[in-house]
């Protein structure tokens, strides 16, 4: 028997098609072989009611079935899974990028008719139209992978390639086919809590725009004002994405927020952060933070060297508490300066105080003069800009 990852490296992904069902296909049927709980009660699942269950040491797992047969319609197809008892094959049909048509369904139930003791099943990320209107006499069901990932998770204690389960489930959670872990206690409350944590936010930040200076941090030729920006919560509490909600400049100017080189931002931050945002402190909880964020193009090189020419240029407000990081992602660096939300909790009038420490840590960025030193750095690494080329 080959590798697991000599057979998966045949379903790379490639741009002209999809590898997902394939690639999942050979991660399932690895698990088929090397763990007998999970194929019994995957067996037990597909044939329930229908046949003796075999025992489960004796069942061949193949895959990519190549089909041979005297009528050409029935000859050269390909068999996603087939599951090999001693009286009965089931043929599996994989469905999670692809429709199932009703042509294909057809040609594999004539196949499992032609073949002998055969039965097909239909898996599937996807309620199938065509799998719940068949009825015909060697069809098992159409079945939906969240539900054995479910088995397979209950299962779990009895397996004992541990790692294996958890990567195939793993995968199986990025394509949204479960399991789904049940809800605790404490998350019951989640929803009325984020609201509310959303209408402080705003609340907070919509306070401390009225206190910046319209032309902070510098001529707004050079740089975009947006206020207030979000990638985060609604005022209302809606539960959109998380991540920063704040007043924002950035540059170049007329290009989207998300799309600019150069940013200057004055507000709260919060987890699950941007792969491109500063990696979070110990408590992954919420921070206020007032941050200068540098998008370099070019090898990493540039990166690391553009960093280590940023310390001494900076020492001054390094001094007074900011600090020189990369960004998750190492493709930017940011001269900032932060402080956990839940230090201010201890503190009497605690929204006050995140308002100073945000505001006083502006203040000191904008008298230091380096936020227009830093945008020119900037400019001159990127080159022209398309409008003055």
């Amino acid at each position: 028997m080959s590798n697991l990852f000599v057979r998966l490296a045949k379903f790379r992904g490639r741009p002209e098609r999809s590898s997902v069902e394939n690639f999942f296909t050979e991660l399932v049927a690895e698990l088929l072989r090397q763990e007998k709980p999970i194929l019994n009660v995957t067996l037990e699942t597909l044939l329930k009611g229908s046949a003796a269950l075999p025992p489960a040491e004796h069942v061949g797992v193949r895959t990519q079935v190549r089909t041979c047969s005297r009528r050409p319609a029935l000859s050269g197809l390909v068999l996603d899974l087939v599951l090999e008892c001693p009286t009965l094959n089931v043929i599996i049909e994989n469905k999670v990028d692809s429709p199932l048509t009703k042509g294909q369904l057809e040609q594999y139930l004539d196949y499992a008719e032609e073949i002998g003791p055969s039965k097909v099943a239909v898996i599937s990320r996807d309620r199938c139209p065509e799998a719940d209107n068949c009825d015909h006499k060697l069809f098992l069901h159409g079945f939906f992978w969240s539900d054995l990932a479910d088995l397979w998770c209950a299962s779990r204690e009895s397996v004992s390639n541990q790692y294996l389960l958890k990567g195939v489930l793993e995968f199986m959670k990025e394509q949204n086919m479960g399991p789904v872990e049940p809800f605790e206690q404490e998350e019951l409350r989640a929803p009325a809590l984020w609201s509310s944590f959303s209408r402080k936010t705003h609340a907070l930040i919509s306070r401390l725009s009225r206190r910046l200076e319209p032309g902070d941090p510098g001529d707004k030729e050079d740089l975009d004002h947006r206020e207030p920006y979000g990638m985060g919560p609604s005022p209302e509490g809606g539960l959109n994405e998380p991540g920063l909600i704040g007043t924002l400049w950035s540059s170049p100017v007329g290009i989207r927020a998300d799309d600019c080189d150069f940013w200057y931002f004055v507000g709260l931050a919060y987890p699950p952060y941007p792969e491109w945002w500063l990696p979070p402190i110990p408590t992954e909880e919420p921070e206020t933070v007032v941050a200068v964020g540098m998008w370099l193009s070019g090898p990493p090189s540039h990166v690391d060297q553009f960093q280590a020419e940023l310390y001494p240029a900076v020492e001054a407000l390094i001094s007074q508490g900011f600090e020189v990081a990369r960004t998750q992602n190492l493709q930017a660096v940011m001269l900032c300066r932060r402080r956990p939300l839940r230090e201010f909790l201890a503190e009497a009038e605690s929204t006050t105080r995140i308002i100073e420490f945000l505001e006083s840590s502006h203040r000191t960025l904008v008298a230091s003069e380096q936020i227009p030193r830093l945008h020119e750095l900037i400019r001159k690494q990127r080159g022209p800009l398309p409008s003055s080329a």
